[in-house]
């Protein structure tokens, strides 16, 4: 049989949709590498979840993978997708290997093991080193153009209520559990401002000057207000769940959205620039932002550095101000928790800066505060590493002001 042939109008219509839908520059190379990414976003999240051995428990359509602060996959119209509620983080399948706290794959590594197909030559990249037409779930063409003034204002207010809220006399089991359970005193908590949130309020990220058109939860628990100590800035703020039953569901810590992202909050307590010591004294990295302050209240003359997870990296760009401090730092110590994520992590930072030590919790407890609350002397677990680590010139005046009298 003859193949039927089509009239020469026909044919020009055609051939003009075929230009619209795939321009010329594109080229045969560039439309597989599309079609392979597209691929890769329709992967079955599931399976690769047991390929990688995480842990699953089911929760309604949700499938709830323990010990990531919340994270869960489920499929959204038809498509398999990701999101980590205490980091306020979504996206595809590319982005779960990519981005995730489970996985950081290269874009290629991704979208090849998804596939199960080798990478596409010319790179699903795009064509002369363009990123991919066919961005995730998380990606967006333009930056949102925050209203940083609108949500500073509206994150102080929150702080400040949270905090009398905790100073009051309905949040006197908040703060004895502060006290009993983190090991920290009035003082620390009057200083560091801390809160307490005592119900879930919903808002709108946009009433709060994120140019998102989405809700947000503020969850009840403690309240941690991140300032930078440079420029006095409220740079993010933390909510630490007390309801066990929430905490385990979606985390124990949830970040609130901020138009700075999640900077690593620093903790500068050194003097000014006119002591000697100023710009040596040593960083101490740590995860939680409650291990962080009560390093700060039991060694007042160290900088620490809380990196909010144990598997989050620094990056040069979007952490500026954190580089500059552990560039700066005659020695890093990091001390990530006791478990198998810091364990896995402690690789990466001794890797990226020559001058990092590791420094497990003492006495093998998970982190310092545990070890706090068993008995150690967390200042004399510092100090002993630091001689034995030879750090010089630290710390002169608190070893004069412990020989006095």
């Amino acid at each position: 049989m003859k193949a039927k042939r089509i009239g020469r109008a026909r044919a020009e219509r055609l051939w003009l949709l075929g230009r619209r839908v795939f321009p010329p520059f594109l080229g045969a190379e560039m439309m597989n590498a599309s079609a392979q990414i597209e691929r890769a976003r329709q992967a079955d999240l599931l399976s690769v979840a047991q390929s990688l051995s995480l842990p699953l428990k089911r929760e309604g359509r949700y499938w709830r993978i323990p010990g990531h602060g919340g994270l869960m996959i489920y499929r959204k119209n038809g498509v398999w997708v990701w999101c980590q509620m205490s980091e306020d983080r979504s996206g595809d399948a590319i982005a779960f290997l990519t981005s995730s706290p489970v996985s950081s794959m290269s874009f290629k590594e991704a979208v090849e093991m998804l596939t199960g197909e080798q990478w596409v030559s010319g790179g699903a990249t795009g064509f002369k080193g363009k990123k991919s037409p066919v961005p995730s779930l998380t990606q967006s063409p333009e930056l949102p153009r925050h209203d940083v003034a609108l949500w500073t204002e509206k994150a102080l207010a929150f702080c400040r209520w949270c905090h009398e809220q905790l100073m009051s006399p309905s949040g006197a089991k908040v703060r004895a559990w502060l006290k009993e359970k983190r090991g920290l005193h009035d003082l620390t908590i009057r200083k560091f401002a801390l809160g307490w949130n005592p119900k879930t309020f919903y808002r709108k990220k946009a009433h709060w000057g994120l140019d998102v058109d989405a809700t947000m939860a503020l969850p009840s628990g403690v309240v941690v207000p991140k300032l930078d100590d440079t420029t006095g800035r409220l740079m993010g703020v933390t909510i630490r769940r007390l309801d066990d039953t929430e905490a385990k569901k979606w985390g124990k810590y949830f970040s609130l959205p901020s138009p700075y992202g999640r900077p690593i909050w620093v903790i500068g307590q050194e003097p000014d620039d006119n002591d000697p010591r100023a710009g040596d004294w040593p960083l101490v990295v740590v995860e939680g932002e409650l291990d962080a302050i009560l390093l700060a209240q039991e060694c007042p003359d160290i900088n620490i550095a809380v990196l909010g997870s144990a598997g989050r990296k620094a990056n040069p760009k979007s952490h500026h101000d954190f580089w500059q401090v552990i560039d700066r730092a005659q020695t890093a110590f990091v001390c990530l928790d006791n478990d198998e994520a810091g364990q896995k992590a402690m690789g990466w930072w001794l890797e990226q800066w020559k001058h990092t030590i590791p420094l497990p919790p003492p006495g093998g407890y998970k982190d310092p505060t545990e070890a706090k609350l068993a008995g150690h002397d967390l200042r004399q677990w510092l100090l002993d590493a630091f001689d034995r680590e030879g750090v010089k010139g630290w710390p002169l005046f608190s070893l004069a002001v412990d020989t006095i009298g």
